[in-house]
């Protein structure tokens, strides 16, 4: 009989590989169906709404811990009525989100082809992945993992099927209201599945009670979590954010925004072979088993090469093929964009290897320092490149070069750091 470890592994292998097929199909579909200007706004929505995702301050994973802690001590859960007050902000958030950018695009884009309310209803697509997260977390904290999951394949493999629809049927806006419409479905029954394991027992809404329910230690955890999903987002997004602004709209942010699925979808396939060992990596790192975390360690590395170089060589024979297929026309990726894809799949597997076990074992403050002196300076030289970077290909080229030596960097720093923590690390409580 297959173990929970073993499903839940599986499924969110599967959820996982859904989620790279969404992003991959996106630029695929819209970009036969759309003309560039179209194709390029609505990217460029995704970028802007991926950047607000990093904006939860790690809410989600701060109330997971302290709904963890009473699951396993065998205490009443309480009705947590700050779960669903957060949930309730970002609908707010995002739906403020969505009129803004539907309004400005009414008033100011006279190159649209399509509607406004089309890409305000692509914009809560993807933002709704801010609530989801939550609603994720507080199941898991109470081993509510594997029915998630499940909920999770069903919702992505629904919305994917809905979207080729697209290709057969180009009118977008009945196409995304109906993947609005499972979202809505999604959501209901993740609620109602907290509900009946006793994590949500009624929906009161108040405004401050997501800030209410935390404790001073929370709120210092919250600061320092912000600290670094701020530099993570202008590490990871502003390249995409200053195409636009350097470049323009059109071929440039189709460019960008290609190469940047490719690197972290890249990233996600080296995290999800890397999560198996990360029990065997927190466990030596807290008994202080220093040669136990560097084998360990060793092995993450050895597996998300193996990925690297397939992906390397995949890329250096068929790189120009598979862009051609996806973007549907010849030439549009340069080697220098190319070259920049390479750059940043090494670079993401270290930043993967080394972050994730700063993040796992509770390195949070060492973690949040290493990414924001790596974030700053990258951002400057992004401005900088754009200034005098002739194509978006060079510019993205000179970010994929600063990226690489900051990874090394902090990636060195990092695994000099944890190899003197075991000394000090019972004291220290580890994130899940």
């Amino acid at each position: 009989m297959i173990s929970e470890v073993k499903i839940y592994f599986l499924l969110k292998a599967l959820s996982n590989f859904l989620a790279l097929l969404w992003g991959f199909l996106q630029t695929f579909i819209f970009i036969r169906v759309f003309d560039y200007h179209d194709v390029s706004v609505i990217m460029l929505t995704n970028s802007i709404c991926v950047f607000l995702m990093y904006f939860d301050f790690g809410l989600s994973k701060i109330y997971y811990v302290a709904i963890r802690e009473k699951f396993i001590a065998g205490q009443a859960l309480g009705d947590n009525s700050e779960i669903v007050s957060l949930a309730t902000l970002f609908g707010l958030v995002l739906a403020c989100g969505a009129l803004l950018i539907g309004g400005y695009l009414w008033l100011f884009d006279t190159r649209l082809h399509i509607s406004p309310i089309v890409v305000s209803g692509y914009f809560l697509i993807i933002g709704l992945n801010l609530p989801w997260q939550l609603l994720q977390n507080a199941s898991s904290a109470v081993d509510n993992f594997i029915p998630f999951e499940m909920l999770e394949v069903a919702r992505r493999g629904l919305q994917l099927l809905v979207l080729l629809a697209l290709l057969a049927y180009p009118a977008p806006l009945p196409i995304f209201l109906l993947l609005l419409a499972i979202w809505g479905a999604a959501i209901a029954a993740a609620l109602r599945r907290l509900q009946r394991a006793g994590v949500v027992s009624r929906y009161r809404v108040h405004p401050l009670a997501w800030y209410r329910a935390l404790s001073p230690g929370a709120r210092t955890s919250a600061r320092q979590s912000a600290t670094f999903l701020v530099g993570e987002a202008v590490l990871h997004q502003t390249p995409l954010l200053l195409t636009p602004l350097f470049y323009g709209l059109g071929a440039p942010v189709i460019i960008a925004d290609t190469v940047f699925k490719v690197f972290r979808g890249a990233a996600t396939l080296c995290r999800v072979s890397s999560e198996t060992l990360v029990p065997q990596q927190t466990a030596a790192f807290f008994r202080g088993d220093r040669a136990e975390l560097q084998r360990r360690t060793a092995q993450v590395l050895g597996m998300s090469l193996l990925i690297v170089l397939a992906l390397e060589v995949a890329f250096l024979f068929f790189g120009n093929w598979i862009f051609s297929i996806l973007l549907n026309v010849r030439g549009l990726i340069s080697g220098f964009a190319l070259t920049s894809v390479a750059l940043l799949i090494v670079a993401g597997m270290l930043q993967n290897t080394f972050g994730s076990l700063l993040q796992n074992t509770g390195s949070f403050r060492a973690l949040s320092l290493v990414t924001t002196a790596a974030a700053f300076p990258i951002f400057l030289a992004e401005c900088v490149s754009g200034l005098w970077s002739p194509t978006v290909g060079v510019f993205l080229l000179v970010y994929a070069l600063c990226y690489f030596v900051a990874a090394a960097a902090s990636g060195t720093v990092a695994w000099q750091r944890l190899l003197r923590a075991p000394a000090r690390a019972a004291t220290e409580k580890p994130l899940p």
